[in-house]
């Protein structure tokens, strides 16, 4: 191994050593791993030491056998929590009255429409709120439907686009509300809180 090679592999394990002093720590041994472009991850500390490591001792093999080899966290990251479910949130406000029976039937539809998005109905909250006041181009809406659809991180354009459709039919199918009657709009964040600390 040159001397250069010696230096650039003390400056490669020297920055994953600040990578790891940097890892923010929070509550049940927890820390925020995440992309610059991209939204928070929360995973152990091990992990994070452990695939910050192993970024080290690859790009030190890259420099040991003048390869180029090129592996970064976020890369890393987002491979691994990509299946990762996080929960997401409906809130339904319709002009109409929602008695349990169609409560009931609207939830069950709302469960099954979340998992076009990838989520599955157990990591689903929703609220429904009836007897709304809606109002569109200044006339009140007789039979009308707001919703919104609040995820952590970003929304795939493609699949929200399939969800609206799937939940046009549903309000329509359930509560009589026609489908140009029905707004939808979704909401992503970075920071989604639970359990005492935000993801």
């Amino acid at each position: 191994m040159t001397e250069e090679s010696l230096i650039t592999s003390y400056c490669i394990v020297d920055n994953f050593i600040h990578r790891f002093l940097e890892t923010s720590a929070r509550k049940k041994n927890l820390a925020l791993y995440y992309e610059k472009r991209g939204p928070k991850r929360r995973m152990p500390v091990a992990d994070v030491v452990t695939l910050n490591l192993i970024i080290s001792l690859v790009q030190i093999f890259s420099v040991c056998h003048n390869t180029h080899i090129r592996l970064s966290a976020p890369q890393i990251t987002v491979q691994l929590f990509q299946e990762e479910i996080f929960m997401p949130m409906i809130e339904a406000k319709v002009t109409v009255n929602l008695p349990e029976e169609k409560r009931n039937v609207l939830k069950a539809e709302l469960g099954k429409a979340i998992t076009i998005i990838g989520k599955p109905e157990s990591y689903l909250m929703i609220n429904l709120i009836d007897k709304q006041d809606l109002y569109f181009a200044g006339k009140k809406l007789e039979k009308g439907a707001y919703v919104e659809v609040k995820v952590l991180g970003k929304a795939d354009p493609s699949k929200t686009n399939e969800m609206t459709a799937r939940l046009c039919d549903v309000f329509e199918s359930i509560l009589g509300i026609p489908q140009d009657a029905v707004y939808i709009s979704y909401w992503g964040t970075d920071c989604w809180g639970w359990n005492g600390s935000n993801f």
